[in-house]
Parts: C-alpha cells; sequence; structure tokens
C-alpha cells in the first residue's frame, strides 16, 4: 500500500510526532510511506522525520495564507507530490492539511481514499461562519475520519462529513518509552530530595501555561521544597517568567525548552500537571500513564479516555484553580496513593501501545480500498 501524509509542519509536538511514528512502522510492515509538510519549520527543536519526506517550505505567516481557501503554491506542491508518488491513501493530519487534501481529492477525481484524521477540538478552532464553512465542505470529502479521542469524534455529529468514521487514540513505543533513564535533578538545579511537577506541551494560550505556574506558586507558598520543570517553548514563555516573578517562585520553576525526549523528566518526576483548554487526546498523558506518572489534568478532549478520574490521576475543569491544588496537594503529600494510581495507568496505558494503535490504521485503509473496489464493480 502506498501512504502518503500530509502535515502542516515538522515540529515536535504530539500530531506531528505520532504521524512519524505511524509511518515509521507502516515502512517497517512493508508499505510503502511518503510525507509532505507544508510549511517550512527551522527552528531547533524541529522534527527529524525517520521516513521519506519533502516540505513545500512556505511560510504559514505569508500575506498567501491570510487569503481564506488554499495557497495556490502549497497546492501545485501537492499536487506535484501526488503525481510523483501516486498513493493509494492519502491522509490529512489536521484541519490545515485536510482543506488541501479535499481539493487535491477533487482535482484527480478520486484516483486515492482521502483520510482525515482529526486532531484535535474542531468545535475549539472553526472559527467564524467562513471558517467552519471550509472546513464542512472539506470533511465531505473525505471517504472516512478519524478521531483521536470519543469526545472529538462527537464533535462532527450525524451529518458532517462521511459515514465511515473511526476513534483511533494516539499510539506510543512504550517499551522504548520505559527504557529511559530519569534525568539527574541536578541538572535542573532541583535537589535530589525536590517534589517535582512537571508540565509538558507548548507555552501558548491554548494549553494554559500562565495557569500552571499560578497553581504551581500556590501549592510552593506552602511547600518550599516543592519545584516545576515546564518542558516545552512557545509565545507565552516569557510572561511565565515574568508571573513567577511576581509570585517570587523563579528559583525554584525551570524551563528546559523543546526536549527530543520528555521520558527522563517523566521518570524523574512526582507528578504531571496539564492545564489545557484544548485537546485531542494528548501524547504526554499517554507517556506518563505509562511511566506510572499520575497526573492532575484539565477535563477536556478525550482526556478522561486516558486519566481516569480517581484511579489513574485525577480531572478537573480546565479553569478551577482551587481544585487543581487541592488534588495536586493531595497526590504530592500521599506517596501510598500516588503509587497506586501510578501502578493502574502503566497498566492502563497497554492500550495505547504504537503496534495496536497503528494496526486500526490499516485496517481503517484496507477498509476504505475494498468499498472503493466494491464501489467500481459493475
Amino acid at each position: 500500500m502506498r501512504i502518503l501524509q500530509i502535515v502542516p509542519f515538522p515540529q515536535r509536538r504530539g500530531a506531528e510526532v505520532f504521524a512519524n511514528d505511524l509511518n515509521l512502522w507502516l515502512e517497517n510492515q512493508g508499505h510503502q510511506v511518503y510525507t509532505l509538510y507544508l510549511y517550512h519549520y527551522l527552528e531547533s527543536d524541529a522534527l527529524r522525520p525517520s521516513t521519506p519526506h519533502t516540505s513545500a517550505m512556505a511560510h504559514y505567516r505569508s500575506k498567501l495564507e491570510r487569503l481564506p481557501g488554499v495557497n495556490p503554491r502549497l497546492f501545485w506542491f501537492l499536487c506535484h507530490t501526488i503525481r510523483l508518488f501516486r498513493p493509494d491513501v492519502v491522509q490529512a493530519n489536521g484541519g490545515r492539511a485536510m482543506k488541501y487534501g479535499a481539493l487535491s481529492k477533487l482535482l484527480f477525481n478520486s484516483k486515492f481514499a482521502l483520510v482525515y484524521r482529526s486532531i484535535g477540538s474542531p468545535n475549539f478552532w472553526e472559527k467564524g461562519f467562513l471558517g467552519r464553512r471550509i472546513a464542512n465542505q472539506a470533511t465531505a470529502q473525505a471517504d472516512a475520519v478519524v478521531a483521536v479521542s470519543d469526545a472529538t469524534l462527537a464533535e462532527f455529529g450525524p451529518c458532517r462529513g462521511p459515514q465511515l468514521r473511526r476513534r483511533i487514540h494516539r499510539g506510543t513505543d512504550l517499551a522504548a518509552l520505559r527504557q529511559a533513564q530519569p534525568i539527574e535533578r541536578e541538572a535542573l538545579s532541583t535537589p535530589a530530595d525536590a517534589r517535582v511537577l512537571v508540565y509538558v506541551g507548548s507555552l501558548s494560550f491554548e494549553k494554559r501555561p500562565l495557569r500552571a505556574v499560578e497553581i504551581f506558586s500556590r501549592l510552593a507558598a506552602e511547600d518550599p521544597g516543592l519545584h516545576l520543570w515546564m518542558l516545552g517553548d512557545g509565545p507565552q514563555g516569557e510572561e511565565c517568567r515574568l508571573l513567577a516573578r511576581k509570585r517570587g517562585v523563579e528559583q525554584r520553576l525551570h524551563f528546559t525548552g523543546t526536549v527530543q525526549n520528555v521520558a527522563p523528566y517523566l521518570k524523574a518526576a512526582g507528578l504531571h500537571l496539564l492545564t489545557s483548554d484544548t485537546e485531542g487526546l494528548p501524547g504526554c498523558l499517554v507517556e506518563s500513564a505509562a511511566l506510572g506518572l499520575p497526573c492532575v489534568a484539565a477535563d477536556v478532549g478525550g482526556v478522561k479516555e486516558i486519566v481516569l478520574d480517581g484511579e489513574t490521576g485525577f480531572t478537573v475543569a480546565s479553569d478551577d484553580i482551587a481544585a487543581y491544588v487541592a488534588k495536586s496537594r493531595e497526590l504530592l503529600q500521599d506517596q501510598t496513593l500516588r503509587a497506586k494510581l501510578g501502578s493502574r495507568a502503566a497498566q492502563w496505558s497497554e492500550k495505547f501501545a504504537l503496534s495496536a494503535i497503528a494496526s486500526q490504521y490499516v485496517e481503517l485503509y484496507n477498509e476504505i480500498l475494498e468499498r472503493r473496489e466494491d464501489c467500481r464493480r459493475p
């Protein structure tokens, strides 16, 4: 099978990392895979793809990107890639990629099957009448929709997009993850006996990193041995530093920037904090669960499909800082409870093994292609 992945950026974030892991698994199973990245990403934390790929090298802030519809240059590049690669399946990862996949399917008269992988909450990201209209028309061209969580899948409703829909969770290589060694705390100026909260994700508005700093500052006021590691980078990084300074906790707040492998940090931490306003299925929670690290997480998107409230961690309303503080305090002070929830989380994480998840994609691809073949028969 020949599979083309359309991915917006080669950045080290959950959706992009999973697309890369999926491609590597597919290639190892004998399939031919290729990835087209729509936009260049020249930051130091750029993802290094493991399989054949190319980039259209457009800039997502160019004037052409401000126009409704598609960037003509990107669309031409995609069509050129399709002609050369001749895919059986094109998978568009995210709404930005999907509009290009939909238009190319119309142009090529359905010579390939189109899969839309919805990586987050459509209702959160599709703003305004025009944005929703374009998204709905693009989704209608898909042969199948894959949502990363039941919560995301439910947002499509009965009349939005194709009838063939699947919930396929985010997967990860659990064995490789568990082989990591804990990072030395001294590398982050953290005492060996400190209690450590960890935040993993972009320092951007939808992840609410300022909320994480506020929660930490309230806990730190009553616990002088508490530290926070913030793994990630983004536009709100400086605001986080300013807030930490204002709250008097800047000496115990440690920024790592984006890291290639979060497992050593998760293994050395005591509790994971997720404060987002929106999520699809956070890969960092899968990784924490696999390593037996409990989490206090915002109850958004598919979070409850990873964090079983009271069993593998706690979920709270995304804007309820008092609840974050109370649940975090409970876990930080009760080592027995933390170990119990962490053990249950590690068991639960087995359902997110990469091999099991990737196999579901292959089954879906085969089902789509068989349906298309049936439709061609007289």
